[in-house]
C-alpha cells in the first residue's frame, strides 16, 4: 500500500488516502524512461469500468498500462512505477516523459459521470507528481489523452470539468518559483501624509500562478 502525499494547503476537501499496488504486466510498459524526466500529466478517461481496467493493465494481450487509476468513488490504485514508462499516451515521445492518470467513467458499466471524489483523487496525485518531478502546473503541462499528438483520442471528453480539476491542484501544490507568480493589478492614489502621520495605500494583484495563496503558510505572498 502506498501511501498519497498529504494536500499541502488546509481546506484541500480530500484527505489522505492509500493507493493499492496492483502491478501492470512487465509486458505493458518498459523500466526505466531511458534518461528522460518527468514533464507532462496526462488525464484519461476508462471508458471500462474500474475492474475491467485493471484486467486489461494485467492481460499482456492488452499491450497497455497507465501508472495509476482512479475509480469511481476515489479509491486510487497504482500500476506502474513513476519511475517507469507506461503506455499510456499512444505516442511514445510523451510515454517517456508523463505520468498518466486514468480516469474511472464507464457509462452503463459503472459511473455516468466524473464524481467529486475522482476530482479529489486526481488533483491529490497531480499534486503529488508536481513536489516529486517539478512538474510545471498548467495546461500546458498538464494535458488530456485528446491533447496529445497522434492517437487522435477523445478522453478525458467534454464532461471533464479542467477549471474545477485546476483550481483543486492550486489548493494542494506545493509552492515552487513556476507556481508562484503575481501581476500587477491597480493601486490607490499615493496619500499626502504629514511628518508623524500614517498613511494608507492598497495595491491590487492578480494572481498568475498556479498555487493558491495562503496567509500564514508557505504559500503566503507578500509585497
Amino acid at each position: 500500500m502506498l501511501l498519497l502525499p498529504s494536500p499541502a494547503q488546509r481546506g484541500f476537501p480530500f484527505g489522505e488516502r492509500r493507493a493499492e499496488w496492483i502491478p501492470a504486466t512487465p509486458w505493458n510498459y518498459d523500466r526505466g524512461r531511458f534518461g528522460e524526466r518527468v514533464e507532462f500529466i496526462v488525464i484519461h478517461y476508462t471508458a471500462i469500468s474500474y475492474e475491467r481496467t485493471l484486467r486489461a493493465f494485467t492481460s499482456p494481450a492488452s499491450g497497455v498500462s497507465a501508472h495509476y487509476v482512479v475509480r469511481h468513488d476515489g479509491q486510487v490504485t497504482q500500476m506502474v512505477s513513476e519511475d517507469d514508462t507506461a503506455w499510456q499516451a499512444g505516442n511514445y515521445w510523451f510515454n517517456l516523459r508523463s505520468v498518466g492518470i486514468e480516469v474511472e467513467l464507464a457509462p452503463g458499466e459503472s459511473n455516468d459521470a466524473f464524481t467529486a471524489e475522482q476530482y479529489y483523487a486526481a488533483a491529490s496525485l497531480a499534486c503529488g507528481v508536481v513536489a516529486r518531478h517539478g512538474v510545471a502546473l498548467d495546461r500546458t503541462h498538464v494535458v488530456g489523452h485528446n491533447e496529445i499528438p497522434g492517437p487522435g483520442k477523445i478522453d478525458p471528453g467534454p464532461t471533464w470539468g479542467w477549471p474545477h480539476f485546476m483550481y483543486l491542484t492550486s489548493l494542494c501544490a506545493p509552492p515552487t518559483s513556476s507556481g508562484l507568480h503575481a501581476r500587477f493589478v491597480d493601486q490607490s492614489p499615493y496619500p499626502e501624509v504629514d511628518p508623524g502621520g500614517i498613511g494608507t495605500v492598497s495595491v491590487v494583484l492578480e494572481n498568475t500562478g498556479a498555487v493558491a495563496w495562503r496567509k500564514g503558510e508557505s504559500t503566503e505572498v507578500r509585497l
